[in-house]
């Protein structure tokens, strides 16, 4: 038994999938596992190294470059179910990206320092670049645009 079979059967015995150690309630690794990943994507974060691929990443991300933080980013959408054509929107989309919202226009994206990529759940359709702002509003207001209109209505009326 190899690879991801035999790590599942570790993963099943209460076993470390690495070490084989027992390992901690809720985790894939034991706490010696844990501490040993820690240091060594501490260290390459530190040395200016992409957590993921191991290249010098730019200075504007944490710990993965360019293109593995767009590659994570994108896999997310995969993983909602939005179709490959929808993808690929979005890829064209970060890769022109200018650094400005496409609701408000503002150029900060705010929350963690990340654009949002907005799609609609239902339809499975990437929407556009959006500022964390944004994306909150929107999602607070269940992807309905009438409820965003009638709270513009209700700020405008109390702001008189």
């Amino acid at each position: 038994m190899r690879g991801a079979a035999y790590r599942l059967d570790r993963y099943e015995r209460g076993l470390c999938v690495r070490c084989g150690n027992l390992r901690r309630e809720g985790y894939s690794n034991c706490q010696q596992c844990a501490d040993d990943d820690k240091q060594r994507f501490d260290g390459q974060v530190a040395a200016g190294l992409c957590r993921q691929c191991k290249e010098p990443r730019e200075l504007l991300s944490k710990v993965k470059c360019e293109s593995c933080n767009k590659n994570a980013r994108l896999s997310r959408l995969r993983k909602l179910g939005l179709p490959e054509e929808e993808i690929s929107k979005a890829s064209v989309a970060l890769d022109k990206h200018r650094g400005f919202c496409d609701s408000c226009g503002v150029s900060e994206p705010g929350g963690r320092g990340e654009w949002c990529l907005d799609h609609d759940e239902e339809l499975k359709r990437f929407r556009g670049i959006i500022c964390n702002a944004c994306n909150s509003a929107i999602g607070h207001a269940l992807d309905n645009p009438e409820r965003l209109r009638a709270a513009a209505v209700y700020l405008e009326e109390k702001q008189r």
